[in-house]
């Protein structure tokens, strides 16, 4: 981009696809060629003093005034709060701020040519600064809208410092703070240097516009103090962020979004780390790492990032060997807590550790270092902490120990003995020549590792039910679950599933007279366990006894009936009623009844007279049993 040429912006903490959109347009600006714009209501032509009114054309500018340094002059402000309305600074312009404070408030661009230099002093304003030249900060400076103290709320609209395409800011040493809703938008460079880092308070933001934001010594961009009514300042990569400095770590904390397109680069050998529990992908050449981690609000340049479990409970990084012969492509994740279904002896996150043009080389495999703090991986003895490769089929598969550093024969995994740990963190090493999830795990050393189908079923046992519905079956956990939680039950009836359930009972309808084997497994991700059977026999329904056919009373009208005791066997379901036949002579029914489950005695009232006899049968859930013995013939009366 041209210094006669200048982003037209909507504001760098708008909504993200405007935004983006937004960054691409240019408008014309002024003419940098060395004359300043024409709005200038007093100019700095002489040297030294911002202060000295006899160094500008019409006094010392204030509040409303459109302040101009003229090229090859150098202005120093060292004491106090200056508010202008515009600062324009030419070409070959120096402008120095110690210890003081520096307000551009207009929201309309100034037009930044020169060089600036911030030391332990504070600029911003709710202004549009455009830096065409460079700015340096050292010894601790801030960026902000308004003047006030860390944590200071903004209501309106914060102030932006875009930096096109021919402008450089470099944060040389000490910390840039960035405060009251500020935004930088990087179309070209934002440099962080030596010992410098970046703190961003909530509500502030920064966006990589197509430019570059580099990381070249141990400091990074970190949180910096909460602010009420705000959220935790964003960084929008539509550009490149690039890490250097090998041996150093940097570490990117604040609500990152990566637009596509974008790209992450860490030359060798250094240490890009992002906040967990987001998805981070970069171009990793060999011998370099990529991770995640986080610092927490109000951190300095000696944050160690990713050792708090307050602030971050698990972090991961990647190294790519050094004998790779290709830029790799990682993708880190911190995923959640898989289910039991999945590992019932899973401890901790899971975490997602993928590389591309990753080649594989037992000789020279990829190193993965997990940090984790969860209360459980405390917990664990260090010789039972087991890592499980979670392979693309979903099967957990527990990786070996490695030998004296190096992969076993055969492996494409192994762990790195011993595992450590802090007092807050349990830190795991893990050398690989693929990629995919990764979690902990709790195994005692020598017990087997890998996932099977889960034991059979204790304790089964069945009855017929009370109610006569059919056969209860319970039984209990498996012994051994195989290394991933059941998730159901299988019932089987004579070799035939009848059910499925998560409990440990199940319902089944009468299955009919006769024996039976009632059989049930458990099922985990693996699939079916063994089998643990018991037997049930359903005996078949008896005729009632003892029928005995009764006189009505004498007098009234003509009756008889009959008496009974209940079946001898009722084939294990409960009674229903009973069905009462009467015949005459001529053997024709001369009448039937249906009569309670509760009684055992019916009387019958007849319209003529003639002897007759009866029979009783009962019925269960299932059917009608056999019929009793015809009684003795009996004469109604």
């Amino acid at each position: 981009m041209s210094r006669t040429q200048r982003p037209k912006r909507a504001g760098v903490l708008g909504a993200l696809g405007a935004l983006v959109a937004a960054l691409l347009v240019v408008v014309a600006v002024p003419a940098a060629n060395g004359a300043l714009p024409g709005d200038c209501t007093t100019t700095f032509t002489g040297s030294g003093n911002w202060a000295t009114g006899g160094n500008w054309t019409n006094n010392v500018p204030g509040p409303s005034s459109v302040a101009c340094i003229q090229g090859g002059k150098s202005a120093t402000l060292s004491t106090g709060v200056v508010h202008v309305a515009k600062l324009h600074i030419d070409t070959l312009a120096t402008l120095t701020v110690t210890n003081a404070n520096l307000f551009v408030d207009t929201h309309e661009f100034s037009l930044w040519l020169g060089d600036v230099f911030v030391d332990h002093g504070t600029i911003g304003g709710t202004g549009l600064i455009h830096v065409h030249g460079t700015v340096h900060f050292s010894g601790g400076s801030v960026l902000t809208s308004v003047d006030g103290p860390v944590g200071t709320f903004w209501g309106g609209q914060g102030g932006t410092m875009d930096i096109p395409g021919d402008g450089s800011v470099f944060v040389d040493d000490g910390a840039l703070s960035m405060r009251s809703s500020y935004g930088i938008g990087i179309f070209g460079k934002l440099v962080v240097d030596n010992d410098g880092f970046v703190t961003a308070d909530w509500g502030t933001g920064t966006t990589v516009a197509g430019g570059r934001l580099e990381l070249n010594g141990a400091g990074g961009y970190y949180q910096g103090s909460p602010v009420p009514g705000r959220t935790v300042g964003s960084l929008v990569n539509a550009g490149t962020i690039a890490k250097t400095g090998g041996g150093t770590t940097s570490i990117i904390d604040a609500a990152y979004t990566a637009i596509s397109g974008s790209t992450v680069e860490v030359d060798c050998c250094a240490t890009l780390a992002f906040a967990g529990g987001q998805v981070v992908s970069g171009k990793v050449v060999a011998g370099m790492s990529l991770g995640t981690g986080a610092c927490g609000a109000g951190t300095t340049s000696v944050c160690a990032g990713s050792v708090s479990p307050a602030i971050d409970p698990t972090a991961v990084t990647m190294q790519i060997p050094g004998s790779n012969p290709q830029t790799a492509s990682v993708q880190l994740q911190e995923l959640a807590v898989p289910p039991l279904t999945q590992d019932s002896k899973r401890i901790g996150q899971e975490i997602l550790a993928h590389a591309d043009q990753l080649t594989p080389d037992a000789g020279n495999p990829a190193t993965i270092t997990l940090r984790l703090s969860d209360p459980d991986v405390m917990a664990t003895p260090l010789a039972s902490v087991q890592v499980a490769h979670t392979l693309d089929s979903g099967l957990q598969v527990q990786i070996p120990d490695c030998v004296t550093g190096t992969l076993p024969p055969g492996a494409t995994a192994c762990v790195v003995r011993p595992v450590q740990r802090t007092a807050e963190n349990t830190i795991v090493t893990i050398k690989t020549t693929e990629t995919s999830r990764w979690h902990l795990r709790r195994n005692l050393p020598g017990e087997p590792g890998d996932q099977t189908a889960p034991s059979a079923p204790q304790a089964a046992a069945a009855a017929i039910t009370g109610g006569g519905a059919g056969v209860h079956l319970v039984w209990a956990e498996p012994a051994n679950d195989g290394g991933a939680a059941v998730s159901s039950y299988r019932v089987l009836l004579d070799g035939k599933q009848v059910a499925t359930t998560a409990g440990l009972a199940a319902d089944v309808p009468n299955p009919g007279v006769g024996a039976h084997t009632l059989e049930v497994q458990a099922v985990n991700v693996i699939g079916n366990g063994a089998k643990a059977a018991t037997a049930v026999t359903i005996k078949a329904l008896s005729k009632p006894r003892q029928a005995v056919a009764l006189r009505g009373a004498k007098g009234g009208k003509k009756t008889a009936g009959l008496r009974w005791k209940a079946p001898a066997s009722v084939g294990g379901l409960a009674l229903t009623d009973y069905q009462v036949v009467v015949v005459n002579k001529a053997g024709k029914v001369v009448a039937k009844k249906k009569v309670s489950a509760a009684k055992l005695k019916v009387m019958v009232t007849f319209k003529t007279t003639g002897k007759v006899r009866f029979k009783v049968r009962a019925r269960n859930l299932d059917k009608y049993g056999p019929f009793s013995a015809w009684t003795d013939w009996v004469s109604p009366r």
